[in-house]
């Protein structure tokens, strides 16, 4: 049968131990901080008195976990005072028992290693937490720059989009007769939209404004690539080097395909020719890499 003095100190571990342990999102509030100091006082020095140093003395060690893990548990400085408090009692009670230095050292042993490993313990965490931060918070600017940049991409797409389209829905607003003309106009301008859409890295002035022309010959061109902006445009040489190629088709259909990053091959034309029809693949740089 265990005698009421032992209940008390079981119940009291069991307290300090559901106090330490509260699932709070941070440090402890102060009223139940302080209060596990006397929990650790009373569980430990009651079991120091009751087996000193001579048998088991769980309380000593549980009562010095208690305080001393107030300090990574977010409370240092209650955690420090307990501690503190914690180890004078150890050494005002060895002192009144005329305990050796060799059975001080034992007892002391514990609650400085709890001190040490909480510190050490606080240090780590605040270092962990603090990459945390540092890495959420690059995070954070680099998510807000790109949709800073994409703000932007998307107000220039706009007002270069506007510009094109808006010549024809003046001429639309005003009444002008839609002849063959302005039909063709309309189809050129639907087209370049599309490829706009279609094939954002496509969209180099120096082959858009070839295959405008193109068009405007009534050659049929078709612009084919991946539907998405995370390669980057293609270069001036190879938008130099399609457009080279295709100024010379006066009929027939103008097929361009541009490919994804990492391939040797960057773009693909289908084009006629006086003796039928051709393929011809292009690397990044606008060398020709063959012909079919």
């Amino acid at each position: 049968m265990f005698d009421p003095k032992t209940l008390v100190v079981f119940a009291a571990a069991l307290v300090g131990a559901l106090l330490l342990t509260t699932p709070t999102p941070g440090p402890l509030r102060p009223g139940p901080a302080l209060a596990l100091v006397p929990i650790a006082l009373l569980v430990g020095m009651t079991s120091l008195a009751a087996s000193p140093l001579s048998g088991e003395t769980w309380g000593l060690t549980f009562g010095a976990y208690l305080v001393a893990f107030l300090i990574p548990r977010g409370n240092p400085r209650i955690g420090a005072l307990g501690s503190a408090l914690f180890i004078g009692c150890i050494i005002a009670w060895s002192a009144l028992h005329d305990l050796s230095q060799h059975q001080l050292a034992d007892a002391l042993g514990i609650p400085i290693g709890c001190v040490m490993a909480a510190v050490v313990w606080r240090l780590v965490l605040r270092s962990i937490v603090r990459r945390e931060r540092m890495h959420r918070s690059q995070s954070e600017r680099i998510f807000e720059d790109a949709l800073a940049r994409a703000a932007h991409d998307s107000r220039k797409d706009l007002s270069e989009i506007r510009t094109v389209v808006e010549p024809i829905l003046t001429r639309l607003a005003a009444g002008d007769e839609i002849d063959e003309r302005f039909r063709n106009d309309i189809v050129r301008l639907e087209a370049a939209l599309r490829d706009r859409i279609r094939v954002p890295r496509a969209h180099n002035r120096l082959l858009i404004d070839q295959i405008e022309r193109l068009r405007e010959r009534d050659v049929a061109v078709v612009l084919l690539g991946e539907p998405n902006t995370d390669g980057d445009a293609i270069s001036d040489d190879l938008a130099i080097s399609l457009a080279r190629l295709i100024a010379s088709v006066e009929s027939g259909k103008v097929t361009i395909r541009v490919l994804p990053d990492g391939r040797a091959a960057a773009a693909t034309v289908v084009m006629p020719t006086a003796s039928g029809v051709e393929q011809i693949v292009l690397a990044d740089c606008g060398k020709i890499l063959s012909r079919i």
